[in-house]
């Protein structure tokens, strides 16, 4: 008898098909698992409900993260409840509940994370992007923290660990960089310049995505929601002019175009709230370097010249801030060259990867490790820490992490970096003797 698990993407969401087939590859059975998760928000508050099959709200996972985790962030709710999700659905896939998992199934389940074949029971799963292991971790670590919230203190969830057969999983991805470095971002640059296939607006399009996440650190979806209102230009008190850009979400903003560390903002009603204005809550700032800032402008000026010949513009973005100019409307600055709309995170990824192949850039393969796009943000920290030899507390203001602890993931120097490091520690020791000597 066979097991076949497929995730089916289904309008803005997505569910698990389970289908059985015996030994002649006919289908004995087959039914879907619909676990939904919404959010609503009531008196300034958001709360997250999971509804299984029958669209009954899970009382006790409603309870552990509107109650019991409170306080805690938007991000870290949404986080948890995506782990509770893959629990409750990987439960109904086994036709048992979760306090029923046995050792066995949860060895499943953490193969069912990672989206590969488990060459157990189930024969296959299909999913559309498989969990690194960092992920699997945090989600196993998450569940383990509800099953004793739910009091089941026997469970062997409880003693779960990733097996060795998911830990050594995708070795062949070890040696894959975890960022771009400020030469391969040179290559990047030159290849698109001498792309045949690409016009203007899209050569600058390309090279002003990249050049704010390398040279800037913004994340993908901060790139994405950018609109022409939040990019300024100012003077400090020694006359040099600033180049920045403002961080924040929209309600008109789609899910691949949210700044995570800001508020999340449910409807135009939460502009005017005192969170929304208030700096690293509703919003945060990041310095552009010159060449950046006139690369998106100049992308954006080709793209509204070319639209108004046709008596089009580009996508309509709500506007946030008061604007002595009345009739001023407010745009999102990346937009798909064909269909006019917000620009396909796909596309995107598409000819990033056909940048990467053609630059000698190693990727991932099978299971995502390191994110695509975010290994540009990386580079910006890497050359922060091992180009420019910022201290850790410095470096978090321009990254924008809170804390020195949450730019560890970011600090993984290559041997060339760690080599230079070390002879510039001896150079400087040997000009410090010098000294002492005279």
């Amino acid at each position: 008898m066979k097991y076949i698990i497929e995730e089916v993407k289904s309008g803005k969401g997505r569910y698990f098909r389970k289908i059985i087939k015996d030994d002649e590859n006919r289908i004995i059975r087959q039914f879907d698992v619909k676990y939904t998760s919404c959010s609503t928000v009531i008196d300034d508050m958001t709360y997250y409900i999971l509804y299984d099959g029958n669209m009954r709200i899970v009382e006790s996972v409603y309870k552990y993260i509107n109650v019991k985790y409170k306080n805690a962030s938007n991000n870290t709710k949404i986080l948890y409840m995506k782990a509770i999700k893959q629990l409750y659905e990987f439960a109904a896939i086994c036709e048992c509940r979760i306090s029923e998992l046995t050792i066995d199934q949860l060895n499943q389940f953490q193969y069912f994370l990672r989206g590969y074949e488990t060459g157990s029971r189930v024969n296959s799963i299909y999913m559309y992007t498989g969990k690194s292991k960092k992920d699997v971790y945090k989600y196993i670590s998450i569940c383990q923290a509800y099953m004793k919230y739910c009091r089941f203190s026997n469970h062997k969830m409880l003693d779960c660990n990733l097996s060795n057969s998911v830990k050594n999983a995708n070795q062949k991805n070890f040696n894959c960089p975890k960022f771009i470095s400020y030469l391969e971002m040179e290559q990047i640059l030159t290849f698109i310049d001498n792309d045949s296939s690409l016009c203007r607006e899209e050569k600058l399009k390309y090279k002003a995505v990249y050049m704010l996440m390398e040279y800037s650190g913004l994340r993908i979806g901060e790139v994405l929601g950018l609109t022409i209102e939040d990019l300024k230009i100012s003077t400090n008190s020694l006359g040099e002019t600033l180049y920045t850009a403002i961080i924040r979400n929209r309600a008109t903003d789609s899910s691949n175009q949210q700044a995570k560390t800001c508020l999340t903002v449910q409807n135009f009603k939460d502009y005017n709230s005192s969170e929304y204005k208030t700096k690293q809550i509703g919003w945060q700032e990041v310095l552009l370097n010159e060449e950046t800032y006139y690369t998106v402008t100049d992308y954006f000026d080709t793209l509204d010249s070319r639209l108004r010949k046709d008596n089009l513009h580009p996508t309509n973005a709500d506007c946030v801030e008061n604007h002595e100019d009345k009739n001023f409307r407010n745009y999102y600055i990346f937009t798909n060259k064909l269909n006019n709309k917000p620009l396909n995170i796909k596309c995107l990824s598409n000819y990033t990867k056909k940048v990467f192949k053609a630059c000698g850039i190693q990727l991932d393969k099978d299971v995502r490790e390191n994110n695509l796009f975010h290994r540009f943000r990386h580079g910006f920290s890497m050359h922060l820490l091992y180009e420019k030899k910022m201290p850790a507390s410095i470096v978090i203001q321009y990254t924008r992490h809170t804390s020195t602890r949450s730019l560890e993931p970011y600090n993984n120097p290559t041997n060339e970096q760690l080599g230079q490091l070390l002879l510039d520690l001896e150079n400087e020791n040997l000009t410090n003797s010098l000294d002492n000597l005279f």
